[in-house]
């Protein structure tokens, strides 16, 4: 299943990142480049991997490190309600 954005938050680009923003609770949730890349591509339509193979053309870095880190943000973000299975 292909994540996307909870229906209540934004993603909004700042300086060298970005900050997701939840409009029914106010809860701000900053993050870098990296993240803020990733995030831009869940669309509920692309998987994780799909999205990784893209992330890797953009930034230097290798897969198994990219994977792990976006896969623990991923589960944090879940439990704050922030992004959800389409």
């Amino acid at each position: 299943m292909a994540d996307r954005l909870s229906p209540n938050v934004v993603l909004q680009s700042v300086g060298d990142g970005a900050v997701l923003l939840a409009s029914d609770s106010g809860q701000l949730f900053t993050c870098n480049k990296t993240a803020e890349s990733f995030l831009s591509h869940l669309d509920g339509v692309r998987e994780f991997d799909a999205i990784i193979t893209l992330l890797l053309e953009e930034f230097e870095v290798d897969r198994a490190t990219l994977s792990a880190d976006l896969e623990e943000l991923v589960g944090h973000l879940r439990q704050l309600g922030l992004i959800c299975a389409n």
